[in-house]
């Protein structure tokens, strides 16, 4: 009898021209039906034949359609499925050939189709949107998904391989989720990469950049060229955020900034006065100078751009001081200076309770009068201030007065008279005279003195206001003091 058979294909198609792929398996499906029990497929790429295992199953279709080649009872189970290895198969377009051969090696029926093996991609997330590398240590990261375990991702610039170290390799559940193929997460456990390249050799200027995902024999997976200027000079730029014009007290606290560079290690030096201090310093997110400074690295230069650094303001005399922050790169040279004028005060006296524009005029009026034993208390009264000072209502109106005789701009523009001899006081008097700020000299502030916590001898009040006005008399027969 002679021998004969013939099959067909179902999956991959081979009748549509070039099939591509992506995994690491390629799994494969059809029928046969032959006269001769021995027959079994056989798969080969490019001549090399694959090892498979052949497993058949029950196709009543086949069956039903193909006749001539053998009954039932020679093909029980017409189907057949395998799965073929393609991690050992370079990248590329090859030819796959399908053969039914007898146990004797006669091929009774063949048929080939092309197929192209995708052995991986990857992502250089660090190069999304990035034109120029500014400074000498870039960093590189982004992920990789290949069936090639040996593979190797390379940075070329100009042609010449970097020898750039990307082997470390971090897990990236969401590459994982989003990127079928090249074998999951069984080839691929951690797709993310990450590097320093080193480009301080290179001049500025353009360059061509090219991403290399290769096998290890050199094969090119996949790649991806970039035009990219190198930027290498090294520049920094800070600014101090505390302490500010409003000084701070004398005890301990904090020196606050930031600073965004392209350099990869910088040192922060403080000192006051000249003179270096050596205290604690941390980074600090700060996504506001992100968002606003650009032209001295990315975030990746910049992950933490705030500073700060414990000091002890005790350590220093009250007064006027000077704050300069150096920032320096990694061989020392100098990147960015910034100086600070700044007083230290003393904080024990109550100051630091009052909004900022009270803590400055007291601060200079205790600072240049001397008044360094004063203590000062915030009175909350709990009344709106618009409410307290508003004319524009008839309920308003006559609620505060000044005499007749006073200027036209003290008077309400109403002219509702009150008294005999008085007004209705105008909005813009009553907010002058309301406001304790207008009255912050050497003599107005005893306005403010608090007499009602603790009984107050003549003689100590002759003894407080000693060298000042009220030393005086309000006339020849009454002293101040007993006014007080």
């Amino acid at each position: 009898m002679k021998q004969n058979g013939t099959f067909d294909i179902d999956s991959p198609n081979i009748y549509k021209g070039t099939y591509n792929t992506k995994e690491a398996e390629l799994k494969i499906n059809g029928w046969f039906m032959t006269n001769d029990a021995t027959t079994t497929m056989k798969i080969y790429i490019d001549n090399t034949a694959m090892k498979t295992t052949i497993k058949r199953t029950e196709r009543q279709d086949v069956l039903s359609a193909i006749k001539g080649y053998g009954d039932k009872a020679l093909n029980p189970n017409p189907g057949f499925e395998t799965t073929i290895d393609l991690s050992g198969v370079t990248g590329g377009n090859h030819k796959i050939t399908y053969k039914l051969e007898t146990a004797d090696g006669k091929v009774l029926a063949q048929k080939s189709s092309d197929i192209h093996i995708k052995k991986g991609e990857f992502y250089i997330e660090s190069q999304y949107n990035c034109k120029t590398f500014e400074g000498t240590k870039i960093p590189i990261y982004g992920w990789i998904m290949t069936s090639d375990t040996t593979s190797k991702m390379k940075i070329y610039i100009d042609g010449k391989d970097t020898k750039v170290d990307l082997s470390k390799r971090t897990k990236r559940p969401d590459v994982l989720a989003g990127i079928s193929g090249y074998g999951g997460e069984k080839l691929n456990p951690n797709p993310g990469f990450e590097g320093v390249l080193d480009i301080s050799s290179y001049s500025e200027g353009k360059h061509t950049i090219v991403y290399s995902l290769e096998q290890a024999d050199g094969t090119k997976i996949y790649q991806e060229t970039y035009q990219v200027t190198f930027d290498n000079q090294l520049r920094a730029t800070l600014d101090i955020d505390e302490p500010n014009w409003k000084g701070v007290p004398n005890g301990d606290g904090k020196i606050k900034g930031w600073v965004m560079t392209n350099a990869k290690n910088i040192r922060i030096r403080v000192f006051i006065d000249q003179y270096e201090r050596w205290d604690n310093q941390y980074r600090e997110a700060r996504p506001d100078v992100l968002a606003a400074i650009t032209g001295y690295g990315s975030k990746e230069n910049n992950p933490l751009p705030g500073f700060v650094i414990d000091m002890k303001y005790s350590d220093f005399t009250l007064g006027s001081h000077t704050l300069r922050i150096v920032i320096e790169d990694e061989n020392r040279n100098q990147l960015a200076v910034k100086t600070r004028e700044f007083t230290i005060y003393d904080g024990s006296n109550g100051i630091g309770a009052f909004p900022e524009s009270y803590q400055i005029m007291l601060n200079k009026l205790v600072q240049q009068k001397g008044m360094t034993n004063w203590k000062f208390v915030p009175v909350y009264t709990g009344l709106d201030w618009n409410s307290v000072t508003s004319t524009s209502n008839e309920n308003q109106c006559l609620k505060n007065l000044v005499h007749e005789s006073s200027p036209s701009t003290w008077q309400c523009s109403c002219g509702r008279k009150g008294d005999v001899e008085y007004v209705c006081a105008s909005g813009r008097i009553v907010n002058y005279f309301m406001d304790p700020r207008n009255f912050l000299t050497q003599k107005a502030i005893f306005q403010f003195l608090d007499l009602t916590q603790n009984k107050v001898s003549l003689d100590q009040i002759q003894a407080n206001v000693g060298g000042t006005f009220l030393e005086g008399s309000v006339n020849r027969s009454i002293l101040f003091t007993n006014a007080i």
